[in-house]
């Protein structure tokens, strides 16, 4: 079977920068990060009987607010293929010696075990659709999908035209990288075809999604 390149259509109509609102008040982010301050410090340094830090000599000095972003993408592969395949039929007629199908004559072969049969090698026309659903940090850190399909699960988010909002982060990945992630992955189910006429990846959602962190 010959390789084709499979079309892709990012259309940009579906891509969108959106910005979540603050998940938690700076407050309660404040009250979180003195319950776990310590851990700043390691194991080590906490296991030290010497020089423990210790959570009344430790005081949060600063915090920001910083957007960092994550993509999502939903995309679809629509493949048309030619499969060929050989279809045993079994005999119930015991007297059958010839089988004749629109001209084409088939000879019977004794069953294992069973009735006789014919193979009948026929070519069917596929029509396959392959889905993927893509969540991946854009600081190219490993992040799981769940926790970031649940940013969008529960909070609301904000489109904008660009990344204009006091402490965004930049992107290290870029859109078409986060294109070929989705790509890689919708390629990777195989394809059992003897020859393919259309392959087309199409996409229905390209968001770049910029969540707030709270850093102290």
């Amino acid at each position: 079977m010959e390789a084709t390149e499979p079309t892709i259509n990012p259309d940009t109509s579906v891509y969108r920068i959106l910005y979540f609102e603050e998940v938690y008040p700076s407050r309660a982010a404040e009250e979180q990060a003195e319950k776990s301050k310590l851990a700043a410090f390691g194991t080590l340094a906490r296991l030290n009987p010497l020089n423990r830090p210790k959570a009344d000599t430790v005081r949060l000095s600063k915090w920001e607010l910083r957007y960092e972003p994550f993509w999502h993408l939903v995309a679809r592969r629509e493949v048309d293929y030619l499969h060929e395949a050989v279809y045993p039929v079994q005999i119930t007629n015991p007297h059958a010696r010839k089988i004749e199908i629109a001209g084409t004559s088939f000879e019977i072969l004794p069953g294992n075990g069973g009735k006789p049969r014919i193979d009948v090698q026929l070519q069917e026309s596929c029509h396959r659709k392959i889905d993927v659903v893509i969540h991946q940090d854009a600081l190219k850190r490993g992040i799981k999908p769940a926790k970031l399909q649940g940013y969008i699960d529960r909070y609301k988010a904000v489109e904008r035209n660009q990344l204009d909002v006091d402490g965004t982060v930049p992107p290290q990945l870029p859109f078409n990288a986060a294109v070929q992630i989705a790509r890689a992955k919708l390629a990777a189910e195989p394809i059992d075809a003897h020859s393919i006429q259309g392959d087309v990846i199409e996409f229905a959602i390209a968001h770049l999604y910029f969540r707030p962190v709270f850093a102290f």
